[in-house]
């Protein structure tokens, strides 16, 4: 058994760092040139309540 051989590199974890570094730089990019975020008078809508559902329609008798 020898101690002093070289482990090989984990490239497994490299290959995700790597991965995860292209995904959020696209992601970034997308971000920019998309214009960043909205300005704040046109992203403010009134919210609904929480009932998102219709009230249901009774029907006369």
């Amino acid at each position: 058994m020898n101690s002093a051989a070289p482990h090989p590199p984990p490239v497994h974890i490299v290959g995700w760092i790597i991965w995860f570094a292209i995904l959020n730089g696209l992601a970034i990019m997308q971000f920019l040139i998309g214009g960043g975020l909205p300005p704040a008078r046109t992203s403010a809508k009134p919210l609904r309540s929480s009932n998102t559902c219709p009230s249901p329609q009774r029907s006369s008798p």
